[in-house]
Formats: C-alpha cells, sequence, structure tokens
C-alpha cells in the first residue's frame, strides 16, 4: 500500500506509473529466481558442505528458530554472493571521505560505483566476513549499512544521501 500512495503523489500520466510498475515488478521476480539459483550454488560448494548439512537436518523442523535460522542463511548467501555486484551512482554534491590514509573527493555530478560486495566483505562490519555466521546482527543486512562500510563507497559517516 506504501508504495501505491507514493507513487499517486507525482504528477504523471497512469500509463507512464503503470509501465514503471510493471517493469519493477517482473525484475523483482527474476531477481528472486536469480538469488535462489545463487543461494543453492554457494551451498553446493565443498568449503559451505556443512551448511548444507545443517539446512539439510533443519528442512523438516517447523519453529520460528529454523525459520529465523533458514533467513539467516540466505543473507549470509546473499551477502557473499550479491546479485548485484554494484550499484552506479551521481554524487548530488561535492564531499570528501577518509578511505584509509587517503581523503577521495567527488564532485557534484561524479559516476561513482558503489560496490556492493566489497562492503558485504568488509572485515570492520562483518567479522570474518568469508565464513557463513548465521548469528550475525540482522541490521547489518541493509543495503543502506553495506554500501555505507566498504573501503571503495563513502564511510559510515556519509550519508547514501549524497548519491542520486
Amino acid at each position: 500500500m506504501e508504495l501505491y500512495r507514493r507513487i499517486l503523489k507525482y504528477d504523471r500520466p497512469m500509463d507512464a506509473m503503470v509501465s514503471s510498475c510493471l517493469g519493477l515488478i517482473t525484475s523483482s521476480v527474476v531477481n528472486q529466481g536469480q538469488a535462489c539459483a545463487q543461494n543453492l550454488n554457494l551451498y553446493l560448494y565443498p568449503k559451505y558442505a556443512e551448511h548444507k548439512q545443517k539446512m539439510e537436518s533443519m528442512a523438516h523442523v517447523v519453529s520460528a528458530e529454523t525459520d529465523r535460522a533458514f533467513l539467516m542463511y540466505h543473507l549470509e548467501a546473499q551477502r557473499l554472493v550479491p546479485q548485484v555486484p554494484g550499484i552506479p551512482r551521481v554524487a548530488k554534491k561535492t564531499f570528501e571521505f577518509q578511505d584509509g590514509e587517503k581523503a577521495i573527493k567527488f564532485n557534484a555530478g561524479d559516476m561513482v560505483f558503489v560496490s556492493v560486495l566489497a562492503g558485504n566483505m568488509n572485515p570492520r562490519q562483518y567479522h570474518d566476513p568469508e565464513k557463513i555466521d548465521i548469528n550475525r546482527d540482522e541490521n547489518k543486512y541493509r543495503l543502506s549499512v553495506m554500501l555505507c562500510t566498504t573501503a571503495s563507497v563513502p564511510s559510515s559517516s556519509t550519508s547514501l544521501s549524497q548519491f542520486s
């Protein structure tokens, strides 16, 4: 409902809004299929065999704990193998941020490639990032948190609102 309310606030022709929504819906369905395939593929690697076995043993257990465990296995797989490795953005205004020892300046209008994968593998955000850990804080999987904690994008002190 919220999406519907927000769309109606714009003074655009209804056919244009319908086209936008249908495109979003269609691409979302495809992304869900891609995400499932990538998740399955990840857990078939020998490196993650122990997690596949744990999931198989939980498959017939119906409980809030197993629901959460499966959600976390999904989030961990999406963190390690994101559907989109990066997102191109445009800086709205000129700003600077520290990347370790180096200050990086972005001018308004600069194209920036925000690396989702680099953010997902940031050891400051995810302890032992190559390890699957279903006990991580669920809030760490929000896109804004992942994108603002990589060395290749602004630090957490830089707001995503600076990008369009």
